[in-house]
C-alpha cells in the first residue's frame, strides 16, 4: 500500500518541462493528481504547477499546455549556448522549433 501524496513539486528544465504532461497522465489514471493538496514549481514546473492547480480533466490540462507561446517569454539577450552555433544552424533549428531562443528562455538556470 502507498501513502498518500499530498504534495507535488516540478522543478524547472526549459522545453523539457513538457515532459511532465506525461508524469500527470499517468498521475490521474492512478487517481493520484485528483487527491493532491498543493502543488508548487520553479520555472518550467511553476507552468505546470499552475495549469495542475485548476484541477482539471487531464485533456483540457493538454489543450492549455499546447496554447503556450513560448516566444511571448520576455527575453533579455540570446542564451550563450546558441553564441557560437552558424546562423545558418540556427535558422534550420528555428524553422523546425519556430524560436530556438525561446526554448532557453524557459531554462532556470537564466
Amino acid at each position: 500500500m502507498c501513502a498518500k501524496i499530498n504534495n507535488l513539486v516540478f522543478e524547472g528544465g526549459g522545453v523539457l518541462g513538457i515532459a511532465y504532461l506525461g508524469v500527470l497522465d499517468a498521475l490521474y489514471q492512478l487517481g493520484i493528481a485528483q487527491q493532491l493538496r498543493r502543488v508548487a514549481g520553479t520555472s518550467a514546473g511553476a507552468i505546470t504547477a499552475c495549469i495542475t492547480s485548476f484541477n482539471l480533466p487531464f485533456p483540457e490540462i493538454v489543450a492549455i499546455a499546447n496554447t503556450l507561446d513560448y516566444q511571448q517569454i520576455p527575453q533579455q539577450t540570446s542564451h550563450p549556448a546558441l553564441a557560437n552555433l552558424p546562423d545558418a544552424a540556427k535558422s534550420q533549428l528555428d524553422s523546425i522549433i519556430g524560436d530556438l531562443d525561446s526554448v532557453y528562455r524557459l531554462d532556470e538556470s537564466q
